[in-house]
């Protein structure tokens, strides 16, 4: 039996499709969802090659615990349903997706944006004759070149030990000539590259290069900034705007992208939020 599933593909983080950080979005219901294989959810995103697909299912609340990591596909789920009158009534402003690595909540914003509650990453300083410290250095030096300086370099911890961050110091994150290949022999998987900006409304700007993982371009990465948000908190001063109304910052890739952050300290949670654009929709037949 052929089952028609509806999708929307839709990017985050951008007010244009070309922009951000696309992702597929196939919606079951609860009896397509109790028949759909596991063979076929991976051949649905294979299919898509997409760099995330998401399939949706509604589901009664529930008290999952809260995921530690971000989807930026779950961004795209929640723009898609916020925007769908079947799927919820312009008086819901929150929602609740439930993962195998537990919950995601979901907001819509004052001001037009979704945003999504994520934990905080933490991070280790790497220093000195530390092999990580000194394998990642030279591999970045390959990857940048010598004459881009690297003022610091750190390893996520927990939930986000196969990323790392790299402040460099250039006046041009966005124009530089990057080797991405040459990050593969990294210690780390994912790599948040990142300076301060000379836009006095940006608060910092970043690239993400995650070759080991078959990402041949730097798309936006909302886990990364969860990374990597803390750091310059403390660095620039900037706490009490980011336990506030937020700061601005930018991905500057060819693809780019731009992003509300927020701190909550106490309770270990950044908030991420953005813009979400469709690209298309219709019917997937499975």
């Amino acid at each position: 039996m052929t089952l028609s599933l509806e999708f929307i593909h839709l990017t985050a983080f951008s007010t244009h499709i070309a922009g951000g950080n696309p992702a597929a979005v196939v919606f079951l219901t609860p009896e397509q969802d109790a028949i759909v294989s596991d063979a076929t959810r991976q051949a649905i995103g294979a299919n898509w090659a997409q760099p995330m697909t998401a399939l949706v299912v509604p589901r009664p609340p529930s008290a999952a615990s809260k995921s530690d990591e971000e989807r930026h596909a779950t961004l795209c789920a929640a723009s898609a349903i916020f925007n769908d009158p079947r799927l919820s009534s312009p008086t819901v402003t929150t929602l609740q997706f439930h993962a195998k690595n537990g919950r995601i909540t979901a907001r819509k914003t004052d001001d037009g944006l979704v945003e999504i509650e994520l934990a905080a990453g933490k991070h280790q300083p790497l220093v000195g004759d530390d092999p990580r410290a000194v394998a990642l250095k030279a591999a970045l030096t390959r990857a940048f070149g010598p004459d881009v300086p690297i003022k610091f370099m750190a390893a996520g911890l927990e939930h986000l030990d196969v990323y790392c961050l790299a402040e460099v110091e250039t006046d041009d994150l966005r124009g530089l000539k990057v080797k991405i290949s040459e990050l593969v022999d990294s210690p780390f998987i994912a790599h948040m590259i990142t300076t301060s900006s000379k836009n006095p409304s940006v608060a910092f700007e970043s690239r993400m290069f995650a070759p080991a993982a078959m990402i041949p371009e730097d798309p936006v990465c909302g886990t990364g900034h969860t990374l990597i948000t803390p750091y310059w908190g403390a660095k620039s001063g900037i706490m009490e705007q980011l336990a506030g109304e937020g700061i601005r910052t930018v991905q500057v890739s060819s693809r780019g992208g731009e992003l509300k952050v927020r701190l909550d300290e106490q309770n270990g949670l950044i908030r991420l939020a953005g813009p979400v654009t469709v690209i298309s929709k219709g019917k997937l037949f499975v």
